[in-house]
């Protein structure tokens, strides 16, 4: 009669005990990045509606010229009280603070990614018709006040001052400049055209 194993027995059931492990860590492993990746994806949902709760708030800023790409830092998004800063960002129980979301106009919307700061720069792209005769600086939502000019024409107020072609035109409102690309059009008025 036998008592416990042998040396042998021992040392099979120790590989087939090994090499189950081996067969089942891996799909383990990707189970737990899976869900650290699930934690992130809620953290950017969390983001975005933020991001969508400030543009609201702030719409003069952002307006939605096709195109054009706006930049909003997580940090503002704390700042103005519509995102809390213990949103989880790649895994840590801090907000990252290199991290921005960018907002690319596209079809009339906003398309939001999260980026690193470095990568998102503001871009402004306008259609300016020369008939509405408005103040240049109103495209950014600042009626009066702001000095802005033209890579064309140079310092200009209005629209009706620009010649019609593609510009970079920069304003200078409260010390901050902002550049922005407009393609400027005549608009010829019917009557005109019968006269």
């Amino acid at each position: 009669m036998k008592k416990g194993f042998t040396l042998i027995e021992l040392i099979g059931v120790i590989v087939i005990i090994a090499l189950i492990t081996l067969l089942a860590l891996p799909p383990l492993l990707s189970s737990v990045r899976g869900n650290k990746k699930t934690i992130s994806e809620t953290g950017k949902r969390t983001i975005y509606s933020a991001t969508d709760l400030y543009v609201s708030n702030n719409t003069k800023s952002f307006p939605r010229y096709e195109g054009s790409v706006y930049c909003v830092t997580l940090g503002t998004l704390v700042n103005d009280g519509t995102l809390t800063s213990d949103i989880y960002s790649n895994g840590v129980d801090e907000l990252d603070s290199t991290k921005t979301v960018k907002l690319t106009v596209k079809n009339g919307i906003f398309e939001k990614e999260i980026v690193n700061v470095n990568e998102c720069n503001k871009h402004i792209v306008i259609t300016i018709k020369k008939e509405e005769n408005r103040y240049i600086s109103s495209y950014l939502g600042v009626e009066e006040g702001a000095i802005c000019s033209s890579s064309i024409d140079g310092e200009v107020v209005s629209a009706e001052e620009l010649t019609a072609g593609n510009h970079i035109i920069t304003c200078n409102v409260d010390g901050i400049n902002t550049s922005f690309d407009a393609i400027v059009t005549e608009e010829i008025v019917e009557n005109q055209l019968n006269e």
